[in-house]
C-alpha cells in the first residue's frame, strides 16, 4: 500500500480532481463538502485546499480527506479543517489513512475533523482519533449539528405519506389548492434567482451563506450532472419565485443543505411553500434510489424549535451523528480556541450579517 502524498487537487501526481471527484461520489461514507468542486468553489482567499490520499496496492484511491488550511500568523500557526470527511469505503481503511492525514497536518496548531457519520458507526473512528490526542467535542461546542432527522426511503410513497402528521398532510393539500407550483430547476437564470433569494433571506435572519455568484457557479456545475448528485426545487405562485431548497448527495443519503423564502407577498403569508418543496424533494430522492433523506440537523440544546417541529412532522427517526473532533497544539493556540474565542468569532459573524443587511436595505428603492 502506498502512503498518501499531500498535493493540491489541481496539481500533478496521484491525486487529480477527476479521480477524487469520482471516489467521493461513489464512496458510501462520503459527503459533498469533500468534493473538489465544493472545496474550490467555496474556499476563502486565505485558504488553501489539499487532498490527503491513501492508495491501495493497485494505486487506486481507498480513502481521502480534503483539507482546508487557513494560514495564521507564525506565532499562532495554521488551522486545518476536514469537513464532511474523511471519505472511505470501509473502516479497515481508516487507520492507515488517518495516520497519513495526521502526518500531513502535524505542523498545524489546530486540526478539526467532522465526518458525515452516524454516531453508532463511529466506534473505530473515535478510538483512532483518541490515539492521536483528538478531543470529541460535546454538542454545545460543535460548529455542525450533532443530531438530525432522517427518513427511510425504502418505504413506498404511500407509506411515507402515511407517517406525516395530520397538519402536514392538510398543508400539502392546501398548497395544491392554492396553486403553488413546484419545479425542479436546471437552468442558469432560475439558479441565479434562487442564489439571490437565499442571500437576501440569510441577511434578514442573520446567518451566513455563500455569496450569490459562488453559489450560482457551484449549482450550475452540480445540477448539470446526470448522476443525481444535486437538485434545486423552487416554489412559484403566479410565476413569482417564493421559496426554494437545495438537496445534495452524501454517500447513500441526500441532505437538505440550503433553503430560502421570500418576504411574504400580500395574500400568501401563510402558504405552506416549504412543506411542498420537501415533499417533492423526498419523492425525487426516492426515485433516484437514495437510502435516506436527511433534513440537515436538529437543535442541539434539547429545546424543540419551530424548525424542529416542522421537520418532525414528516415522521422519520432522530439520528445522533458522530460530531466533530479537534486537536489543539501549543499553549497559545489553546487560549485562542477557548469558548470565549469562539464566541467572539460568532459575534463578528453576526455583525457582518447585520452590516450586509443594512447595506442591502440602503440600496433598495423606496416604496
Amino acid at each position: 500500500m502506498q502512503r498518501a502524498r499531500r498535493n493540491p487537487v489541481t496539481g500533478e501526481g496521484d491525486c487529480r480532481a477527476a479521480q477524487v471527484e469520482s471516489f467521493v461520489a461513489a464512496a458510501p461514507h462520503s459527503h459533498f463538502m469533500q468534493s473538489p468542486v465544493w472545496l474550490h468553489t467555496f474556499a476563502d482567499e486565505r485558504e488553501s485546499v489539499d487532498y490527503i490520499v491513501t492508495l491501495n496496492e493497485r494505486g487506486a484511491i481507498m480513502a481521502c480527506s480534503g483539507v482546508r488550511r487557513v494560514c495564521g500568523p507564525r506565532w499562532l500557526g495554521d488551522k486545518c479543517f476536514v469537513d464532511g470527511g474523511p471519505v472511505f469505503e470501509a473502516e479497515a481503511q481508516l487507520e492507515r489513512h488517518l495516520a497519513d492525514l495526521f502526518a500531513a497536518t502535524r505542523d498545524a496548531a489546530f486540526v478539526r475533523i467532522r465526518p458525515y457519520l452516524p454516531a453508532v458507526n463511529g466506534r473505530v473512528m473515535r478510538e483512532l482519533l483518541a490515539d492521536h490526542a483528538f478531543e470529541l467535542l460535546p454538542p454545545a461546542r460543535q460548529s455542525g449539528y450533532s443530531a438530525t432527522l432522517v427518513l427511510d426511503l425504502s418505504r413506498g410513497v404511500d407509506r411515507l405519506f402515511a407517517q406525516f402528521s395530520t397538519g402536514l398532510k392538510r398543508n400539502l393539500r392546501r398548497a395544491e389548492r392554492c396553486g403553488v407550483r413546484i419545479e425542479q430547476v436546471r437552468e442558469n437564470a432560475p439558479i441565479a434567482e434562487f442564489a439571490h433569494l437565499l442571500s437576501n433571506a440569510a441577511g434578514r435572519a442573520g446567518y451566513e451563506v455563500p455569496a450569490p455568484d459562488r453559489l450560482a457557479r457551484y449549482l450550475e456545475i452540480v445540477l448539470g450532472r446526470a448522476d443525481g448528485s444535486a437538485a434545486l426545487f423552487c416554489a412559484r405562485v403566479d410565476s413569482q419565485l417564493r421559496a426554494g431548497i437545495v438537496v445534495l448527495k452524501a454517500g447513500t443519503s441526500v441532505v437538505y443543505q440550503w433553503g430560502a423564502r421570500s418576504q411574504p407577498a400580500p395574500g400568501d403569508d401563510g402558504l405552506p411553500l416549504t412543506h411542498a418543496l420537501h415533499w417533492e424533494a423526498i419523492r425525487w430522492a426516492q426515485a433516484q434510489g437514495f437510502g435516506t433523506y436527511d433534513f440537515g440537523g436538529l437543535s442541539d440544546n434539547g429545546a424543540r424549535t419551530g424548525i424542529d417541529r416542522f421537520k418532525e412532522a414528516f415522521g422519520g427517526e432522530r439520528r445522533a451523528m458522530f460530531g466533530e473532533a479537534v486537536c489543539v497544539r501549543g499553549p497559545l493556540a489553546r487560549v485562542m480556541n477557548w469558548p470565549a474565542g469562539r464566541m467572539l468569532a460568532r459575534l463578528r459573524t453576526r455583525a457582518h450579517c447585520a452590516s450586509k443587511q443594512a447595506r442591502a436595505e440602503s440600496r433598495a428603492p423606496a416604496r
